[in-house]
């Protein structure tokens, strides 16, 4: 894959991209617990924050809140996207590279994660979505998947998941393509030898760095399973899916970068 772990230039700043439940929390606490002095590009702020009151009880129905906090979102990827790039998530486009990194000069760390490893996360945390989320994973994973606006993708109804992934990869490389000051890093090396992988693409932890070994996502809606983040990679592998779904998620990413990044 093109862009694979090349050395950036972070002097004009950073800013992750990659798809929820790839790992970009993780990076970004990594980074700002280790290299304060580097400027971070913040993402879009999360609703409801940490200091956030709770909904009155029946103040509105569940799904209408999350509708409204979704387009709401919409509103500040727009508004924040010339200033600090906007939504990690969002799939880069021309905007994006006309709007901030060429004004900025900014460098770009793309974060990616196994596809199976990945769907299952998903699955436990469906992030910005306000379709029904089924228990079984194998429905979960066939069924029609409702894109936010600020995903910045051309269809707002994609038939699965594993669309909604291919699509976002596809942007990624078109980035790592025009884009000099771009990288891209596997999840799993990051999360088994941090100060390695990050060493390569020209970002320095020092010598003792400080690592983070559990998800501590407070806005997570399901607990994530035990285990290190390093422990959690390492086991990372399309056999935690049966037969059928391992074959649908694979078609699915079929001549994808993940295709080749992640055989096994």
């Amino acid at each position: 894959m093109n862009g694979l772990n090349r050395r950036i230039d972070p002097q004009a700043g950073v800013k992750i991209l990659g798809e929820r439940n790839s790992g970009t929390n993780f990076l970004e606490n990594l980074l700002r617990e280790n290299l304060p002095n580097l400027r971070l590009f913040d993402n879009i702020r999360t609703l409801p924050t940490p200091e956030s009151a709770a909904y009155p009880q029946g103040f509105f129905p569940r799904w209408e809140r999350y509708a409204a906090e979704e387009a709401l979102l919409d509103h500040y990827h727009i508004t924040t996207l010339a200033k600090a790039g906007g939504w990690k998530h969002a799939a880069p486009t021309d905007r994006l590279l006309k709007d901030f990194l060429i004004p900025t000069g900014a460098a770009v760390v793309i974060l990616l994660r196994h596809p199976a490893a990945w769907l299952r996360s998903m699955h436990r945390n469906p992030f910005h979505t306000v379709c029904h989320v089924p228990g079984d994973i194998s429905e979960f994973l066939r069924q029609p998947w409702l894109t936010m606006a600020r995903d910045e993708l051309p269809e707002r109804l994609l038939p699965d998941l594993a669309s909604l992934l291919a699509q976002k990869i596809t942007r990624y490389q078109w980035l790592l393509d025009i884009w000099p000051n771009s990288t891209v890093i596997r999840y799993e090396d990051l999360a088994s030898a941090p100060a390695t992988t990050l060493a390569a693409i020209g970002l320095s932890l020092g010598d003792a760095p400080r690592v983070p070994e559990t998800d501590s996502r407070w806005f997570a809606r399901t607990a994530p399973p035990k285990g290190t983040y390093s422990a959690q990679a390492a086991a990372a592998s399309y056999t935690v899916l049966n037969d059928a779904d391992q074959r649908f998620l694979r078609a699915g990413l079929a001549a994808t970068a993940l295709d080749l990044l992640y055989p096994d």
